[in-house]
């Protein structure tokens, strides 16, 4: 534990010398690098190392999400599914039909003008 410790003092003290050595004013401006845009470099680094960690656990979580979604919808459930679909589709089918017969019996007795008849055609449509 002390050995670690003393290992992480030494690679913090060779990386603190490194950056002071980067940031040593020298007459030639061409090798100088300011404070401000180190950290400015080192911000704009560390935003993009976060940003492709986030993407990719972003990732891995609709990968999760897919294959439990997949391994939950089974052939049974797909047949009731579509049995649901079908009998509500007949009952509504159905529905149509008979507001249909019924507007037809009635214009059939003059109880209903022919513009209404058009209008619940539009309607029921």
């Amino acid at each position: 534990m002390i050995l670690d410790r003393l290992d992480q003092s030494k690679t913090d003290l060779s990386i603190q010398s490194s950056f002071k050595s980067l940031l040593t004013t020298k007459n030639d401006h061409s090798n100088t690098v300011t404070l401000a845009h180190a950290v400015r470099v080192l911000q704009a680094h560390e935003r993009a190392r976060q940003g492709r960690v986030n993407a990719y656990f972003m990732h891995r979580m609709k990968k999760e999400l897919k294959t439990k979604e997949t391994k939950l919808i089974n052939d049974d459930d797909l047949n009731e599914s579509c049995l649901i679909i079908q009998t509500i589709w007949r009952q509504k089918y159905a529905e149509k039909l008979l507001n249909t017969k019924k507007i037809e019996q009635a214009k059939l007795l003059g109880m209903v003008k022919e513009i209404m008849f058009v209008y619940s055609l539009i309607i029921n449509f």
